[in-house]
């Protein structure tokens, strides 16, 4: 769908994408410059910026995937608990739960600190 929009809306839809906390989109926002590459010139621009809002802090990185764990986790165990949705096919409430987690880790404000020990109780529910 992305390859019919016009280049123009394409890189200004991306560059907003650039204010959100969210990894995971971060990462396919690059995938998106990365095969957009011949189109037009500045996705190569615009695909390292999403590289370095990816690396540039490691440990904030972390943060993230961590509280993505952690809510991934907590969703998964709820969808294949709950009495209706649990007999949805596996790869849906797997998605369903994906969705959630990222919704989490763009809302909770993630802050330069380790989650380890809620991902750890997490698992351990």
């Amino acid at each position: 769908m992305f390859r019919r929009l016009e280049t123009d809306r394409l890189v200004t839809m991306l560059e907003r994408l650039l204010d959100y906390d969210d990894h995971f989109a971060h990462v396919g926002a690059f995938e998106i410059c990365a095969e957009s590459i011949e189109r037009d010139q500045r996705f190569v621009q615009l695909g390292e910026r999403f590289l370095d809002r990816l690396f540039s802090d490691f440990s904030r990185l972390q943060a993230a995937s961590e509280i993505f764990g952690t809510a991934f986790v907590i969703a998964t165990a709820h969808l294949a608990r709950h009495e209706r949705l649990r007999r949805t096919p596996a790869f849906w409430r797997r998605l369903v739960a994906a969705t959630h987690a990222s919704l989490v880790v763009r809302v909770s404000g993630v802050v330069d600190a380790t989650n380890k020990e809620l991902l750890a109780w997490a698992l351990s529910i």
